[in-house]
């Protein structure tokens, strides 16, 4: 899940007034009483496996939403740990230590179709997103093939999460790199033209330039007054 307290506030909404947390003495039955978890939830988590962790052994329910196009996506599944600490079943993340109670069966199959829904709606969220930026994409990728042929420049694009990276060629061997942020396209779109042509022709004089990193650069000097 995207935050201890996001998975806290599941557990809490899939628990029932009358389901105490589930108590088994330490021993063989706790080990039995996992293996009939992982028999139980198979229909919800086929994937349900015991493992060890931290010297006890633990259930791992796996809870996923395949992605439409078969690719793997982040936060696109979720796994759970259930195990006994003392002798009071709990569950938690993948990622976190913290715990919560358990009151068996029922409740495990209620919280996993919670947090199935709630990666259902992370991957709506996600696919909202991945639509607009699709649209932003196509949109800068047509202006900026009208500015192609308008000043007679060939290039490719590269499209990122926040950003279009503009690769225009220089020769055969060589080319500018330009990012365009999907929140200042036409600021930079509109100062391309005058940047391509001052860096082309710099660049036909023989002078060879590139960016670079400052992070580590200690040795600049301030302009002295004129």
């Amino acid at each position: 899940m995207r935050s201890l307290s996001e998975l806290t506030s599941l557990i809490k909404a899939s628990a029932a007034p009358d389901e105490p947390p589930l108590r088994v003495p330490a021993g063989p039955a706790q080990q039995e009483h996992l293996e009939a978890l992982r028999a139980g939830i198979q229909a919800e988590s086929a994937g349900a496996d015991i493992t060890t962790w931290d010297k006890r052994p633990m259930l791992v329910v796996r809870v996923e939403v395949p992605s439409p196009d078969g690719q793997w996506r982040y936060g696109g599944s979720t796994s759970l740990r259930v195990g006994f600490t003392g002798d009071e079943l709990q569950v938690s993340d993948g990622y976190h230590d913290k715990s919560a109670p358990l009151a068996g069966l029922p409740q495990l199959r209620r919280l996993v179709a919670r947090v199935h829904e709630r990666l259902l709606e992370y991957r709506r969220r996600e696919q909202k997103r991945d639509k607009l930026r699709k649209l932003k994409e196509r949109a800068i990728e047509g202006q900026i093939d009208a500015l192609a042929a308008r000043h007679g420049f060939t290039y490719a694009l590269d499209p990122k999460a926040t950003k279009v990276e503009l690769v225009v060629r220089l020769d055969d061997q060589n080319g500018i790199s330009i990012d365009i942020p999907h929140k200042r396209v036409q600021e930079v779109l509109a100062d391309l033209p005058r940047l391509l042509d001052n860096l082309r022709a710099l660049y036909h004089t023989g002078v060879r330039f590139k960016v670079v990193s400052t992070r580590y650069v200690r040795n600049f000097r301030d302009p002295r007054p004129a």
